[in-house]
C-alpha cells in the first residue's frame, strides 16, 4: 500500500481538562433527565425549569430566600406546620389570614404599605418570570412585608 495506508496511530487519552469537560457535560445531561422525571410537584406546576445560571440569583439574599420558600411552598406557611404537626406555629398572618405562599399577592396590608408593582400577573407569573421576582424583591424593601407586617417570630 505504501504512503496510501491509513495511518493508525492509538487514539490518545484525553487531556484532564478535556475529561473534566466531557464529565460536566454528562453529569449535566443526567441531572437535567433527573430534574425532569423527579422535580417537586409544586416546580412542575409553576412549569419552573432547569437553568445553568438562574437570573434569581442576582436577587438580594433576603427576597431570593422569601422567593424559594414561596416557589417550594416549604417554610411558614399553614399547609407545612400542620403537616409536621407543629402544633406551637402560627397558622395565620396579623390580618388573620391564613398564610399561603400566595398570601403576599392578597394581603391588603401589603397593598396599603407599598402598591404592587405587578400588576394583574398572576402569582405563577411572579414566582417564575424574572419581571415578576425583581418586582416582588423591590416590593418587598418598600413594604417590608416580612418584617413589619407578616413578620412570624
Amino acid at each position: 500500500m505504501g504512503c496510501h495506508a491509513p495511518l493508525e496511530f492509538p487514539l490518545s487519552p484525553a487531556s484532564i481538562a478535556a475529561a473534566k469537560r466531557a464529565a460536566q457535560r454528562v453529569h449535566w445531561q443526567v441531572f437535567a433527565q433527573y430534574w425532569t422525571d423527579e422535580a417537586p410537584k409544586r416546580y412542575k406546576d409553576l412549569k419552573i425549569g432547569l437553568e445553568k445560571h438562574p437570573p434569581e440569583l442576582l436577587l438580594p439574599q433576603a427576597a431570593l430566600g422569601r422567593l424559594l420558600t414561596a416557589r417550594s411552598s416549604h417554610g411558614d406557611f399553614a399547609e407545612y406546620h400542620e403537616c409536621f404537626k407543629q402544633e406551637n406555629a402560627l397558622l395565620t398572618c396579623s390580618r388573620g389570614c391564613r398564610e399561603e405562599p400566595s398570601h403576599l399577592y392578597y394581603c391588603h396590608k401589603g397593598r396599603q404599605a407599598a402598591a404592587h408593582p405587578w400588576g394583574q400577573q398572576p402569582v405563577a407569573d411572579i414566582l417564575i418570570k424574572k419581571t415578576g421576582f425583581t418586582a416582588y424583591a423591590d416590593w418587598l424593601g418598600k413594604s417590608h412585608f416580612y418584617t413589619t407586617i407578616c413578620k412570624r417570630h
